[in-house]
């Protein structure tokens, strides 16, 4: 049915909210890196992008 109230759109554009705001995408994927606690990651990590 078409035109009723429970419909969604296929895309929705809403705002992420506070999503990674103000921290650059290196930050965001080096505090993924470490939550990991994968010592080679780390480490591999430090040495690309240092």
């Amino acid at each position: 049915m078409t035109g009723t109230k429970n419909e969604t759109p296929a895309v929705k554009n809403k705002p992420q909210e506070n999503k990674g705001k103000g921290i650059p995408p290196q930050e965001r994927v080096r505090n993924a890196v470490r939550a990991t606690g994968n010592k080679w990651a780390i480490e591999n990590f430090n040495a690309t992008h240092n």
